[in-house]
């Protein structure tokens, strides 16, 4: 039952008692060895780059774990800009990829040095940016040996082929190095996505040297893949491998920005149930003042944990409905949810967040080396918490 969590449960009991619950805790040699294992199963590509999208989490503990770990980090706004420069992001660990029209927020791209991520025609800077990446919507279904990867009318970002080979000639004309990329599936676990996806930006790159001269060279994945949900863990090194096999010899070079898989799994909130509501499915009512991220698409089956508690008699099991204490209730976090018997008090531990406390600011920790550390946004951003 407990197998999910990354600290022993008596370590999770001390901390709930002594830091008194709610909060967030998460785990460095997790963190550290996803990063690592999503560089190896693309090691082959001696140019690929790991990318963060910073509104995962932008906790600054977090951040330089992933930058230690060979990670960049993808920005949006202004204000995500100034804080990964603050947590020492910069250069080529650093892209921006505005979602409006933003002076400042170009001013400080060009200072810093960072890659431009263009979604859009109307968002292109009043510069020319060393590298820049024009994300585009392939329209339809991308197909992997027969099976649909991803459906791509479904995506909200993305321009047309004729968009971004207008924006790609000018830009090479211009010095930059240009590439194409997709954004089609956060919470997307099918391992077919990744080749897809690379096959079809290839593809693209082909007929735009064809009909300009001009070369590009970067070839963004996108996010994905996220932790399973319902089917088995997708394994990025076989991912790793079916892209490979799709992009050949080609000398492009490769990112990704798989920011589920890298960081869901590394990161719970620990609650306490304040009260069990009798009905005819019960409701339990968790200590959490304000809404909860948990990203749907990347949680598991089973997103919530009794802390100490056991799956193993399925006589005592039944089904539950999980909600926090805001206003009427409102804050559904799971329906149906199979748990043994539940108590006022019980500890509960949810899965699967991965990102930056809610507000109003719940404390969070880092569990490293045997030892839990308060998180802080000053560093060395960890205190011991005992």
């Amino acid at each position: 039952m407990n197998s999910s969590l990354f600290l022993p449960v008596r370590a999770l009991r001390q901390a709930a008692k002594q830091l008194a619950a709610p909060f967030y805790v998460y785990d460095e040699a997790g963190l550290r060895q996803n990063a690592a294992v999503a560089r190896a199963a693309f090691s082959w590509n001696e140019s690929f780059s790991l990318w963060f999208p910073l509104r995962w989490n932008a906790d600054p503990a977090v951040l330089s774990i992933l930058r230690e770990s060979g990670c960049g980090v993808e920005c949006t706004t202004a204000e995500e800009l100034t804080h990964a420069e603050r947590c020492g992001f910069s250069g080529a660990c650093l892209r921006y990829a505005p979602g409006r029209l933003d002076p400042e927020g170009e001013r400080l791209a060009q200072s810093l040095g960072a890659a431009y991520v263009l979604d859009d025609p109307a968002l292109r800077p009043g510069f020319v940016p060393k590298r820049i990446l024009l994300r585009v919507c392939p329209g339809g279904r991308l197909l992997w040996r027969g099976r649909t990867a991803a459906q791509c009318e479904k995506s909200k970002f993305g321009m047309t082929k004729r968009e971004a080979f207008f924006l790609a000639e000018y830009y090479a004309s211009q010095g930059a190095e240009v590439g194409l990329g997709v954004w089609l599936a956060e919470h997307d676990c099918e391992p077919g996505l990744y080749p897809a996806a690379a096959r079809t930006l290839l593809d693209w790159m082909r007929e735009f040297h064809e009909q300009t001269g001009h070369r590009m060279t970067l070839c963004g994945l996108g996010a994905g893949p996220s932790p399973a949900r319902q089917t088995d863990e997708p394994d990025i090194g076989q991912i790793g491998t079916l892209v490979r096999e799709a992009v050949g010899t080609s000398p492009v070079r490769l990112s990704a920005a798989p920011g589920a898989w890298l960081a869901a799994r590394q990161g719970m909130l620990i609650t306490r149930v304040l009260t069990v509501k009798p009905r005819e499915r019960p409701l339990v009512v968790l200590d959490l003042p304000g809404p909860v991220r948990l990203w749907t698409g990347s949680v598991p089956r089973q997103p919530l944990l009794l802390v100490g508690g056991s799956m193993e008699d399925v006589r005592q099991l039944r089904m539950y409905d999980v909600v926090g204490c805001g206003p009427a209730l409102r804050d559904h976090i799971s329906d149906r949810q199979i748990l043994p018997p539940v108590k006022a008090g019980d500890l509960i531990a949810l899965l699967d967040v991965g990102v930056h406390a809610p507000s109003p600011v719940l404390p969070e920790f880092l569990w490293s080396s045997g030892e839990l550390f308060r998180l802080t946004e000053e560093p060395p951003y960890r205190i011991k918490a005992w």
